[in-house]
């Protein structure tokens, strides 16, 4: 399946169609700085302008029914009005066209059928992900989960120890279809796994990082006052809290941060 997207506006689709009329947005045109490049659809006869080729028509209907109840305007200039207005309607396609092709923001995803046979077939890493799991937390590890939210600091994990400087033959986590979230995961018994949306791979993860903020604070008299103390478990608690949210209840965040990790490059 194809799909096109533009990095910088966060927009995917599988129609080329809807990515063309993306382009044509104002968030888009905004985001790209193409408001010297893309030029409007003006119309000669008011001061209406539209970025949007179906306004435009509609608009331009409203001048033809003007036609039919203003005799004034006689029938050769409404005819030279109307070869005008699509000779301006053909070289605006022409420029969207160019647009989108000379976008720097496109990314065309191959089948994802094809990626997977590449998968199989070409990549047989050295380690595999419960390998790198089981190998303790190191502590300048610990010290960035804890000092930064919670998404940055599982990003940090995750990058660190599968998706950092791996070459296509030593990616152990890899993306198939960015879409759907659809997800290989080598395993310890030296084969890819379906893992959709990285459910299984989070919850590994989650259960190793969860011991990071389970565990047992002694009230010390001479170390702590009431309120310092409250205040670590309190830190210690939101800490928790935000590990749960990232990577069980809204892991969708953490998923647009590691995708274009996961992607083989052919």
């Amino acid at each position: 399946m194809v799909e096109y997207s533009c990095k910088k506006c966060n927009y995917r689709t599988t129609y080329k169609s809807h990515y063309e009329r993306h382009c044509l947005s104002k968030k888009h045109i905004k985001n790209n700085n193409y408001q010297d490049k893309l030029s409007y659809y003006k119309c000669y006869q008011c001061k209406y302008k539209t970025t949007r080729k179906d306004c435009y028509e509609n608009h331009i209907k409203k001048h033809i029914n003007n036609y039919n109840t203003n005799k004034n305007i006689s029938f050769e200039e409404f005819k030279n009005f109307q070869f005008e207005m699509m000779e301006r309607l053909d070289e605006k396609d022409q420029k969207i066209i160019e647009l989108v092709n000379k976008s720097n923001t496109t990314n065309i995803t191959n089948n994802n059928q094809t990626v997977y046979n590449y998968i199989v077939n070409n990549i047989k890493p050295t380690t595999n992900i419960h390998s790198e799991l089981e190998k303790p937390l190191t502590d300048e590890e610990i010290q960035y989960i804890t000092a930064n939210p919670a998404l940055d600091g599982v990003y940090f994990f995750i990058n660190n120890r599968f998706l950092k400087d791996r070459s296509n033959d030593e990616k152990i986590l890899v993306c198939c279809d960015v879409a759907r979230n659809k997800y290989y995961y080598f395993g310890k018994d030296d084969k890819w796994h379906l893992d959709m949306k990285l459910k299984y791979f989070f919850k590994q993860v989650y259960n190793k990082l969860s011991n990071i903020y389970i565990k047992h604070i002694e009230f010390n008299t001479s170390e702590y006052d009431k309120k310092k103390f409250l205040d670590k478990v309190q830190k210690q608690v939101d800490g928790y809290n935000g590990l749960n949210k990232t990577l069980k209840d809204k892991p969708i965040k953490l998923l647009h941060k590691i995708n274009k990790d996961t992607i083989i490059i052919k």
